[in-house]
């Protein structure tokens, strides 16, 4: 802008602050630049928080083992980047954590979640019904299936949930079968 012009927009449009010194101004105007540079570092830091979840739900749901993450898909994201993107964003993706044990955590966190959520449902359900069975292979050994079936309340269907598929002692009992579910959970 002209400077005739910035003067008359600051008379006009900021008649409050015309008479305040430059260097209230400049220091504001550094204060803003420290709070952009602040924010883009944690942006970055939640991105890669959540690119760190979204990596260790494929490789739960490709059911691979959890070192992959670290050893080929962190390495082969790099090199991907570093020729198409450049150095600037194969920095970026070095901020997201994939080790054995950082997946193993954030898989556990999403299923504590998922079942969370699952248990919200249930309580809001009107109704919902609690099935359980029991299974044996050929070589005698008994398998426990619970399945919880009940209607979501948005849409007014019904939802299947298998919820627990697990051996139990050779002793075919009630009780046993309830010891197993409550070890479960």
């Amino acid at each position: 802008m002209k400077p005739s012009k910035l003067l008359r927009h600051l008379n006009t449009k900021h008649p409050g602050v015309k008479d305040k010194s430059l260097g209230i101004f400049e220091r504001k105007n550094r204060t803003r630049r420290t709070e952009e540079i602040y924010e883009g570092t944690t942006s970055i830091k939640e991105n890669a928080l959540r690119a760190s979840y979204l990596v260790a739900n494929r490789i739960a749901k490709a059911k691979k083992p959890f070192s992959i993450g670290e050893e080929l898909i962190l390495s082969a994201t790099k090199d991907i980047c570093r020729e198409l993107l450049g150095e600037a964003a194969v920095e970026k993706i070095a901020h997201v954590p994939l080790s054995a044990d950082t997946v193993t955590r954030r898989i556990e966190e999403i299923a504590e979640d998922i079942e969370a959520q699952l248990f919200e449902r249930i309580n809001a359900s009107p109704w919902y019904a609690l099935q359980v069975d029991e299974s044996t292979y050929i070589d005698k050994a008994i398998l426990l299936l619970l399945c919880l079936i009940y209607i979501r309340r948005m849409c007014m269907r019904i939802c299947y949930v298998h919820y627990l598929c697990q051996p139990t002692p050779q002793e075919q009992n009630c009780s046993s079968h309830w010891m197993v579910i409550y070890q479960d959970n």
